[in-house]
């Protein structure tokens, strides 16, 4: 085995975990494609590594990554991570349907899952300020925000296959 051959070897287990985390630095800093808009570029990643190699990611990093979204943003710590669980494990249950449908299928049912976390979401940062002024800003906002995650979504997923391929490539 040479030398790239190890090192590929090394990083494919753990590249899920790396690139989850690099996501989440991305969507800290927000606007940095469209001024005031942040993609969650993370949830692409979960739903992704969920559905095709959901042995490579683990529950433990996604609750740390999201927990840690949490703390930056200062949302209520544990919800984006409970949510994103949430997400891992209707992906891992329902997994033999997600992988037969089509991409457009799958794009569909992301951007579902990804308003439903981002009106709970929403509704906890609500609840927390114990007040719903700004409610239609914050509304406006979220909205946008999830159009932009949609948007940039075959873009993500097709890098993401595309890395894929490349280590599992290379392992044979």
């Amino acid at each position: 085995m040479t030398t790239t051959e190890k090192l590929k070897s090394t990083i494919f287990p753990s590249l899920p975990t790396v690139l989850c985390c690099l996501f989440l630095v991305i969507d800290f800093y927000e606007g940095w494609l469209i001024p005031g808009l942040s993609a969650h570029l993370t949830f692409i990643g979960i739903f992704y590594w969920a559905l095709f190699r959901p042995d490579l990611l683990s529950p433990i990093a996604i609750f740390l990554a999201a927990t840690t979204i949490d703390l930056i943003s200062f949302r209520t710590v544990g919800a984006t991570g409970f949510l994103s669980l949430a997400l891992f494990a209707i992906i891992i249950l329902q997994r033999h349907f997600f992988i037969k449908q089509t991409f457009l299928s799958n794009w569909g049912l992301f951007t579902i899952m990804l308003l439903c976390h981002n009106l709970i979401i929403l509704l906890a940062k609500s609840l927390g300020q114990n007040s719903f002024t700004g409610f239609e800003d914050m509304l406006t906002t979220t909205f946008a925000n999830c159009l932009y995650t949609t948007a940039l979504f075959p873009l993500m997923f097709s890098s993401l296959y595309k890395t894929q391929t490349f280590f599992i490539e290379s392992e044979k």
